[in-house]
């Protein structure tokens, strides 16, 4: 029994073996390139495969597949090396019924074998052990009253001895058997699944008429468009001291979700936008000041959000190609980038990041501080000739000394001469904001009631070294002709009369300590509701 269901077995296999070769549909010449190069823009990306092509004398019809799923048809290259001469180049579509149907067949033909083969290796180890147990029932010689002589004992003892071992053989050899037609079970069902899996795809290919005056062997260069993927600008800035250079890296945030994988490829970022017209655009009115209309500007920090790029907070993975979009500023010049390493990047629609460059720069550092919002100063640099490095709009890890410290943002297109960013909070300048409650009264003349307020901003360098800082506070203003407000003391600051705001610029020596008071009174007529104190909106759990 075991030796026909080896057999059987080694048959089935042959038979699988064979049949995953090659699955040729159609009466075309199939062609698999090898992907080499990837030019990714922000949404899509130029593809190149190279390969070689054997070709006969005359008009061959060549389909390139293992074309992503993902294909965009608008663009497709193809350059043949030598006389060879592309006459057309298309693409379509093969349902996956008609490349799977008779491999669909031949696994299901093949599971049904299997499952026979299953059925008798375990008729088989049942059998045995029933016969095993038959034996064990009847191992007595002779009856409860009646002897037997010794020669007729011994060869009892030895038939069981010897059959019950031969059954021990059998049935161990049917068990290696059926776990072995167990295996092939397995592997045949995943196999199954996966030809299943693919019958909600549609399987792309390019197909080409290539003329040739000689039978020959030709190199060629493939180059298409994917849908699917894209990247965005991301960076990572590194401060190790204010009084040294800063390490600024240019990164690209990428997903490749074009239904192929990008293995060992020549990468190149690219600003460009493919997908715009050739037709040539025209000028329009340019408004000094005006805001760009862009449905949607990220000129904020409060506007940074992982969803933009399509990325879970939680686990980093993104649910499909098909990306949440935003909208940032870049250049008018197209820039492209072209990463010195090979790179692999699956296609599974992870975020992954690539290095760009890294830039050391000498920036302008200073802090500003507003008190009254947080007692907490922002260090900012400054960078000037910043057109240099080519930069995007996009978030910004913050690390200082090699520790993270927050996240801030890039925005190029909201700069003049130098591009300012925000670095996040320094505790080493410490802060405070005191309402001077012996200086602060309220009081009535005649018909009217007068408010008086006085605050103290202390601010503190604890730093080593000498810093810049914009200290920032403001006092009310009135749009009411019945309240009236006065400046009483103001240390010095700058007014802006439109709004409010006050600013001092401060220059504090290592270790150093500077006060400052601002001081105003509110008159309005008595009895008049005047909400003076300002009030900040916080989230709270509504029981």
């Amino acid at each position: 029994m075991p030796t026909k269901i080896n057999l059987n077995m080694k048959k089935c296999c042959l038979f699988l073996t064979l049949f995953f070769v090659f699955i040729n549909v159609y009466s075309q010449k199939l062609v698999k390139g090898k992907l080499s190069a990837v030019t990714l823009y922000t949404l899509g990306a130029l593809i190149t495969e190279n390969g070689t092509i054997t070709l006969s004398k005359g008009d061959n019809t060549i389909a390139f597949t293992d074309i992503p799923t993902m294909l965009n048809t608008d663009v497709l290259l193809l350059k043949l090396e030598g006389t060879a001469r592309v006459v057309s180049l298309t693409s379509g579509t093969v349902e996956p019924s008609e490349m799977n149907n008779k491999e669909y067949k031949n696994i299901l033909d093949s599971i049904e074998l299997i499952e026979v083969q299953k059925e008798t290796a375990s008729m088989a180890i049942s059998g045995l052990r029933s016969e095993k147990t038959m034996l064990d029932a009847n191992n007595y010689i002779g009856g409860a009253n009646t002897g037997v002589s010794i020669i007729e004992l011994q060869k009892g003892v030895d038939f069981y001895r010897s059959r019950t071992t031969e059954i021990n053989k059998l049935i161990a050899a049917a068990k290696i058997t059926d776990n072995a037609i167990f295996k092939i079970q397995i592997s045949l069902e995943a196999r199954k699944k996966s030809i299943e899996d693919k019958l909600n795809k549609t399987n792309n290919i390019i197909y080409a008429t290539i003329s040739s005056d000689v039978a020959a062997t030709v190199k060629f260069e493939l180059r298409y468009f994917s849908d699917g993927c894209g990247w965005a600008p991301f960076y990572d800035i590194n401060i190790t001291d204010i009084s040294t250079p800063l390490s600024l890296m240019y990164q690209a945030k990428l997903f490749n979700g074009t239904g192929k994988n990008w293995d060992d490829i020549n990468l190149t970022i690219s600003t460009a936008e493919p997908g715009k017209s050739a037709q040539y655009p025209t000028l329009s009115k340019w408004i000094i000041g005006q805001s760009q209309n862009f449905s949607k500007m990220r000129g904020s920090r409060s506007d940074i959000s992982d969803k933009a790029y399509g990325v879970s907070s939680s686990s980093g993975k993104i649910a499909s190609t098909k990306q949440a979009e935003t909208v940032i500023s870049a250049s008018e010049l197209s820039i492209d980038f072209a990463i010195s390493e090979k790179k692999t990047i699956p296609a599974d629609a992870r975020p992954y990041l690539v290095e760009i460059n890294t830039f050391e720069i000498t920036p302008t550092y200073r802090y500003i501080a507003i008190p009254k919002l947080d007692l907490q100063a922002y260090l900012t640099c400054g960078i000037s000739d910043y057109e240099q490095y080519n930069l995007m709009e996009g978030p910004a890890n913050i690390y200082y000394d090699k520790t993270f410290i927050g996240r801030s943002y890039i925005a190029p297109q909201l700069s003049l001469d130098t591009l300012e960013i925000s670095l996040g909070r320094d505790r080493k300048v410490a802060l405070k904001y005191e309402k001077k409650k012996e200086l602060s009264r309220k009081s009535f003349l005649g018909s009217s009631t007068i408010q008086s307020f006085t605050y103290e901003i202390t601010i503190r360098n604890t730093n080593t070294k000498d810093i810049s800082i914009d200290l920032f506070d403001q006092i009310p203003i009135s749009e009411n002709s019945e309240v009236a407000v006065d400046v009483n003391d103001i240390s010095n600051a700058a007014l802006n009369k439109d709004d409010g705001t006050l600013q001092w610029q401060v220059n504090l020596k290592a270790g150093e300590t500077a006060k400052y008071s601002v001081s105003y009174t509110v008159k309005y007529p008595k009895g008049k509701k005047v909400q003076i104190t300002q009030f900040r909106p916080l989230r709270c759990p509504d029981f």
